[in-house]
């Protein structure tokens, strides 16, 4: 989702998707609604799950478990990690703190 300004000088919220058929991108509006919709369900549980130690525990353990799986495969640490739908970031914060040199998280709701 990217949100510009129109010619009326109104916020307008775009939503790229590809055209499985021909590869190209579309971009559509999202209307306020939808938007707001959007936001708010994507919102609604992150207050709960930054509370839930044990969730967050294993996931850390899990991500460190991940990273060390890795360097002891391929003699490295990997280049990149991917956090998509990352929320509030505390699982890309987790994985930077694990030793990976390079986080990205991506969130459609920033």
């Amino acid at each position: 989702t990217f949100i510009c300004t129109n010619e009326d000088n109104e916020q307008v919220a775009l939503e790229a998707k590809i055209d499985i058929k021909t590869g190209k991108l579309i971009w559509t509006i999202i209307s306020n609604a939808e938007q707001s919709l959007r936001a708010a369900v994507a919102t609604s549980q992150m207050a709960s799950m930054l509370h839930d130690n044990p969730r967050n525990l294993a996931y850390r353990k899990a991500i460190e478990k991940s990273l060390t799986l890795f360097q002891c495969q391929y003699q490295r640490t990997p280049n990149l990690v991917l956090d998509i739908g990352c929320g509030t970031g505390l699982l890309s914060m987790y994985a930077a703190y694990a030793g990976a040199p390079h986080v990205v998280g991506c969130e459609l709701f920033p």
